[in-house]
């Protein structure tokens, strides 16, 4: 007989998310879909020397939750990053992907 595995819910979901992410510093935006789910977001910035233009700063956004069984993270920066949305099967597979885009934009997660 074939077993059926039944996708955990979006609040256990979400707890798992929390346990990887809080300790790491992000922190709720205080936003939440219509479904109730909370958004939580870290911003990453260093100060960078451009050629021909001097300083400015270089900045790292991600914004991260749960939906409908997938962990949804945005990312956004000015720093060389695809802007876009990201959809995970775990939320530790997000947390992993997430450090991955994090060091390799030359951050420290």
């Amino acid at each position: 007989m074939k077993k059926i595995l039944m996708p955990k819910s979006d609040s256990n979901l979400q707890q798992e998310l929390l346990n990887l992410i809080v300790p790491n510093g992000f922190t709720d935006t205080g936003n939440v879909y219509h479904d109730g789910q909370a958004i939580y977001t870290r911003k990453w910035e260093r100060e960078v020397d451009v050629a021909f233009y001097g300083p400015s700063i270089s900045y790292l956004d991600i914004m991260v939750t749960v939906r409908y069984g997938s962990t949804i993270v945005w990312v956004s920066g000015n720093c060389g990053v695809n802007d876009g949305v990201r959809r995970y099967s775990s939320p530790g597979r997000a947390v992993n992907a997430i450090k991955v885009i994090v060091d390799y934009q030359g951050f420290e997660y």
